[in-house]
Formats: structure tokens, C-alpha cells, sequence
């Protein structure tokens, strides 16, 4: 394993080392005695000697120095033999960590046993935790740290605590930081006296996990950044022998158990959204989109392209759908990039009613493909608000049909109007309709309002209804329009025919 300057002097820091370090990187593999008649200094080894030795015209005391490049470490200490067996003991430690690091990875054991190995090098409370905040492992010798809350609710329920995303909203700084930074970098929290060392691995589309070293015993410090940069790798490792998903982005995991009723597990739900921008986001939309003619253009084409034009939302397949998830405030700049993306007509897509409500995802879905469904594939984007009331009362149709619930009024004008040739059905609803204004009931019907009266006069005497009261007006005007509609009843998507859904991918 290679040391750096900043990692030998935490590990020399008995010595009460002054440094001077402009440079630190671990590329140090060993360490020898100084010699003057050797000019030509490796890059990769730490010299060690007498303070004079290396620069008599600066220094006449016999302290030890410890020089690499530009980098040198001076301490408080005139026992040469005892440093360097020091120094020798600190790369016989991390040369053993790493060694035994590499072999659980390569083992396949788990990332607990990664940190159980690494606790005598950090000593520190560390945790390792995936995308949606859930623990993989978790340092149990040390009593809580900083935040003994969060460090508690992490050991009972095994996630960190949703509202530690909250307190990560008040650093917008640091949550960029942890959101893009691949490198290691300490992190500090003031109001929670929280600080540690963060690092993010990415392993997959859009998967990762972090770990966490949180400073309690230890100040955390260069050096200790360098020594995670070790843990990351064997990390990095591990991650290729355990098999976790990496073709599937993390989200869709979630979002596609929701589809199949399983309820969101609350954290997870939380953490998800704050990967996603979403934490402010009070309504989405789900939309559902159709290929209408098959091998034309593939779910799987379509999906990268809807990724590519609307970063906004989140599109992924579950089972034969292909959905998007979006802000409903993205909505104006996504539908543009929808229709124009759908010009040629292979697909078209059903956008369901604005939620808030994760818990009840497959009804949204269910709404969309409503929508799709009573368009008749006429328009390329059809929004479940624009039939929401034509299935509504489709649905009060069927139960109608098999109870006989419409209200007796209606039956009994139809029949009369049958016998007269007259449309006095037409005129009730009409009335009501228009708050039974005669003014504007006699325009709708485009007759004289002298004919108006006189046929609300026969309606008068045909029905036995209180058109005072306001649930019986509703009741009439629900009875006509279920009535007409099933005069025209809506056809089903039939997945078979030309133009209707397909299940390609």
C-alpha cells in the first residue's frame, strides 16, 4: 500500500511533528536512512535523518526529519532508530489492512466485514448505506456520536433517518457535494456538531451507496481521507462479487413495487426524491405510452429518447409499460418535447390526474391508460381530466343497467317523447342543467321562450318529481346523461387490431 506524508504524520503524532506538506501524495512505498552521498532521491521513498544532515545551513539541531520532494516532517524528537521503526511499523499496518481489505472483497464476505477491519484504522463510528438510505453495515463498539438520535434510529430500523435529509437541504453547498463529487472530501454539519469524511461510489446506472466516518475519537484529517480512499477500492471490489443490480436504476426499483401494491417504505421513499430533485415537488404526473404499431419503434428506443429530450421526468418499463414521472410544474416543457417526439404517430400516451399520494401509484397508471383508452387514439397525448367524467359514467352505466337506479322522470319523458315526437327529456335536462333559467335554456334549445314554458308545462304534469330539491336534480341530470351514453356506448381497445396496444419491446 503506498503512504503519504499527511498518513505518516497522524501515525507519528506522538512525536509532536511540525510539518510542512505541499504536496501529500500517497505514492510512498518504503523509507530510508539519508545519505549526502547519494543525491539522486526516489519520489516513491521517505527519507529519514538528521535535520542537520539535510540542511546544514538551516538547521544545527539534531532533531529527526522525514523529507519526500518538497514535503518534510520535522519532530520534536532526537531518536533517529526509534522513528524510523516506527515509520516501518506504519507500512507494515496499512500494507497488512489493505491486504486483508482486498481478501474479504475478493471473498465476497460483506461490507460489514470491511468495516470491522477498519475500525482500528479510523477510529471512529463509520456506516456504509445504498442509495435509498438503507444501512449495509454499521460500527458497533463505539456508543453514538455527534447525533446520538440518528446513530440510534440507524441501529433500530436499519435506514438512516429521513429528516437527516432534511438537515441536508440547509447546506445546498453540500448537498451538490455529495450529489456530484466523486471524490472523498470531510464534510461538517455545524448546528448538529457533525463532521465527517463522505464518499459516494457509483456502481451502476444511476445505483450507489456512500459510507460515512464520523469524527468522535479521532479528528478526522488528510491523511484519514487518503486511508478511505483504500476502503472505497475494496469497496469497489466487493460491489462485483455480490451481485447487486447495476442495469437497473434504483429508482425504478422502487417506483415498480409501488406498481405491484407493495407501500413504499417511508425513508426510502424520501431518500429516492431527494436523488431526484423532487423534495419540493408536491404534484406529479404518471404518463403511460402506447405503441401503436408494432416493430415500428421499440419501447427501448423510445425510452432513451424520453430520457435524453426530458431530463425532468423519470422513465423506466415495468412489465409491458413504458411510464415517465414528472413534476407537474415541468409538465409545460415537457409536453412540447412529447408531441414532438410522438409526431409520427407510432405512439401515443395517457397522462393521468395530478397526485401526491405515492401510495396509490397503480391507480394513476390506471388512469392514464382511461385516458388512451376513451381518446380512441386520437390524439397523441390525451390527459385522464379530459375523460375522467366519460368513464365515470360509463361505470354508473354499467351499475345502472344491472340495479335500474336512474330516476323514473327520465323513463317516463323518453317514453312520451317516443309517442309525440316531442323532446321534452332533452329540455328537462336542459333546464337543470342551466340552473333552470328559462333565458338560457331557450337559447340552448334554440326555441321561443313562450315554447319553453309551455313544454316545462307538460313536464310539469307528466313527472312526479321536487325540482326544488337539489339531489333530485342531480339524480335527473345524472339519469339522462348515463342514458345517452349508453346510446353510444364507448368501444374497448382491442390489443389485437391495427392502432391499439401492443406489448412490443
Amino acid at each position: 500500500m503506498k503512504l503519504s506524508m499527511w498518513i505518516l504524520a497522524d501515525w507519528l503524532a506522538k512525536y509532536k511533528p511540525s510539518v510542512n506538506i505541499c504536496e501529500g501524495h500517497a505514492v510512498l512505498s518504503g523509507v530510508r536512512l539519508f545519505s549526502a552521498e547519494d543525491p539522486n532521491m526516489s519520489n516513491s521513498i521517505v527519507y529519514i535523518g538528521r535535520a542537520s544532515d539535510f540542511f546544514p545551513d538551516k538547521f544545527s539541531e539534531e532533531k529527526v526529519l522525514c523529507v519526500n520532494n518538497k514535503d518534510w516532517i520535522m519532530f520534536d524528537h532526537k531518536n533517529l532508530r526509534d522513528v524510523l521503526n516506527d515509520i516501518l511499523k506504519a507500512f507494515e499496518f496499512y500494507n497488512e489492512w489493505e491486504t486483508s481489505l482486498k481478501e474479504a472483497a475478493y471473498s465476497g464476505e460483506s461490507f460489514q466485514a470491511l468495516l470491522d477491519l477498519s475500525q482500528s484504522v479510523f477510529n471512529n463510528p463509520m456506516f456504509i448505506a445504498d442509495w435509498r438510505g438503507k444501512v449495509l453495515a454499521q460500527t458497533s463498539q463505539y456508543e453514538p456520536g455527534p447525533d446520538e438520535e440518528m446513530w440510534e434510529y440507524m441501529i433500530l430500523h436499519g435506514y438512516v433517518p429521513a429528516y437527516a435529509y432534511g438537515r441536508l437541504k440547509q447546506f445546498p453547498e453540500q448537498c451538490l457535494e455529495i450529489e456530484y463529487k466523486k471524490e472523498i472530501a470531510i464534510m461538517f454539519f455545524p448546528p448538529y456538531n457533525y463532521r465527517c469524511i463522505h464518499c459516494s461510489i457509483n456502481y451502476g446506472k444511476g445505483n450507489f451507496i456512500y459510507f460515512h466516518i464520523i469524527q468522535k475519537n479521532t479528528v478526522l484529517t488528510n491523511g484519514m481521507i487518503q486511508l478511505a480512499e483504500t476502503l472505497k477500492q475494496a469497496i469497489l471490489i466487493l460491489l462485483r462479487f455480490i451481485n447487486l443490480p447495476t442495469d437497473v436504476h434504483p429508482a425504478s426499483v422502487l417506483f415498480s413495487e409501488m406498481l405491484s401494491g407493495k407501500l413504499p417504505d417511508d425513508d426510502a421513499l424520501k431518500w429516492v426524491m431527494f436523488t431526484m430533485g423532487w423534495e419540493d415537488t408536491k404534484n406529479w404526473y404518471l404518463i403511460s405510452f402506447h405503441n401503436l404499431y408494432p416493430d415500428q419503434l421499440s419501447r427501448t428506443a423510445l425510452l432513451g429518447l424520453l430520457e435524453h429530450h426530458i431530463p425532468q421526468g423519470f422513465t423506466f418499463i415495468w412489465k409491458t409499460y413504458l411510464i415517465m414521472l414528472i413534476d407537474c410544474q415541468d409538465w409545460p416543457i415537457a409536453l412540447p418535447r412529447i408531441q414532438q417526439l410522438l409526431k409520427d404517430g407510432l405512439f401515443c400516451c395517457g397522462v393521468s390526474m395530478p397526485f401526491s399520494d405515492w401510495s396509490n401509484l397503480s391507480v394513476y397508471l390506471k388512469q392514464a391508460e382511461v385516458a388512451i383508452e376513451y381518446s380512441q387514439d386520437k390524439d397523441i397525448v390525451n390527459m385522464c381530466a379530459d375523460h375522467a367524467w366519460s368513464y365515470l359514467l360509463n361505470e354508473f352505466a354499467q351499475y345502472s343497467k344491472n340495479t335500474m337506479m336512474l330516476h323514473p322522470a327520465i323513463n317516463q319523458l323518453e317514453e312520451y317523447d317516443r309517442k309525440k315526437g316531442t323532446e321534452l327529456t332533452r329540455t328537462l335536462y336542459e333546464y337543470l342543467r342551466n340552473e333552470r333559467n328559462c333565458t338560457i335554456t331557450a337559447n340552448a334549445l334554440f326555441i321561443h321562450r313562450n315554447s319553453l314554458q309551455y313544454r316545462l308545462g307538460r313536464i310539469y304534469e307528466l313527472i312526479d318529481a321536487d325540482l326544488d330539491n337539489p339531489d333530485v336534480r342531480m339524480h335527473i341530470m345524472l339519469s339522462y346523461q348515463i342514458k345517452e351514453h349508453m346510446k353510444s356506448t364507448i368501444p374497448k381497445i382491442n390489443p389485437s387490431k391495427k392502432g391499439k396496444k401492443t406489448t412490443t419491446t
